[in-house]
């Protein structure tokens, strides 16, 4: 596997894994019977209502500011994808991309998603380091640039990171993880920052 991504290396490390997921989206794309695997279909709007539906210890005024300005990402060509899309489910041999492992939670969606994740899943790993927020913003730029994405996807990625990161708040929120839920709503904040 790469190790976490750091400095020019890194940069360059992680416009090789979104190299590969373009390489593994399009042959996800010819895969037969995609209608056989799950649908995405998280919203925004429906994990934000879960999230405020109760007494909570999360950053409520944000989650209310994010309603209405996370667009669905629904409306985006689907494919099959990956979900968990990240450095420990690439593998190298000699330089050189190898296989993809871990595809028990393959879903039916925006192949958005699987760039979102990729993206916000490299910020997790060292999001208490310091100035590696700042760092990240180069690694996410890199990501776009070395995935070929369609106008309309640019138009929504914001949306998908940030439905991206909802899903990992509800998720830890559900299973009474609060700290990872105030972690992830953190990481969230900083991911996204220039809009809420």
């Amino acid at each position: 596997h790469f190790e976490q991504f750091r400095g020019p290396k890194g940069i360059t490390e992680v416009g090789r894994m979104a190299s590969a997921l373009s390489v593994l989206d399009q042959a996800f794309l010819g895969a037969p019977n995609p209608q056989r695997f799950p649908v995405f279909s998280d919203e925004a709007e429906a994990l934000l209502a879960n999230l405020l539906a109760g007494s909570t210890p999360l950053d409520v005024e944000r989650l209310q500011r994010l309603r209405g300005q996370v667009a669905s990402a629904l409306s985006l060509p689907k494919q099959l994808i990956h979900r968990d899309f990240q450095r420990f489910n690439v593998l190298f041999a000699d330089e050189a991309v190898s296989g993809f492992i871990d595809f028990d939670v393959v879903h039916y969606g925006p192949r958005l998603f699987d760039v979102s994740y990729l993206s916000t899943s490299v910020l997790s790993e060292s999001f208490r380091e310091p100035g590696y927020v700042e760092y990240w913003v180069d690694v996410v730029a890199t990501i776009f640039r070395a995935y070929d994405l369609s106008t309309q996807e640019r138009s929504l990625a914001w949306s998908m990171l940030m439905t991206n990161q909802l899903m990992c708040v509800n998720g830890c929120w559900n299973n009474r993880a609060i700290e990872a839920a105030l972690l992830n709503q953190e990481i969230g904040r900083a991911s996204c920052r220039e809009r809420v």
